[in-house]
């Protein structure tokens, strides 16, 4: 009877260890955003969690363009304004080199570049980013949508 409580014991907390150890938060999180998605504008609206102290944060972004003859020259401009949890807003604009190809077939080619390497945050939580593709006067037929993929990485004290 003892040797079945202390196997049933460690069963139970076998499963509570794997538990705690598969609840760990991933090393990265995509999202992706259709163009229907997108709101009004072209903007890409995506939310950046930020809320670890322990890690620092690289994030690149992602696309796929479908209209192999209308593809940009050389570099697509994101316009891009990071809004701080407390509402303080940061704005820049950066460009995806072409060059950054991943992937070509007959339908699209798919792009990916690093944005940022190593953010550590003003304010840790919940950042919001709202990206526009292009400018003024700039669209680029066949934008499948856009995606950002934010890696986790400790920090070694």
């Amino acid at each position: 009877m003892v040797g079945r409580r202390i196997l049933s014991w460690s069963v139970a907390l076998t499963f509570v260890i794997a538990s705690v150890v598969s609840c760990s938060r991933p090393s990265s999180i995509e999202t992706f955003i259709q163009a229907s998605k997108a709101s009004e504008g072209g903007t890409y609206i995506f939310n950046v969690d930020m809320t670890d102290p322990n890690l620092t944060y690289d994030i690149s972004f992602y696309t796929e363009i479908g209209d192999r003859n209308s593809l940009p020259i050389g570099k697509i401009p994101f316009n891009i304004v990071f809004s701080a949890p407390s509402g303080k807003k940061y704005e820049e604009v950066v460009y995806m080199v072409l060059s950054n190809q991943i992937s070509d077939n007959n339908e699209a080619r798919q792009y990916k570049a690093l944005y940022r390497k190593g953010i550590v945050p003003s304010e840790y939580g919940i950042w919001r980013m709202a990206v526009t593709v292009g400018e003024e006067n700039y669209h680029i037929n066949g934008l499948r949508g856009l995606g950002i993929i934010v890696a986790n990485n400790k920090i070694s004290r």
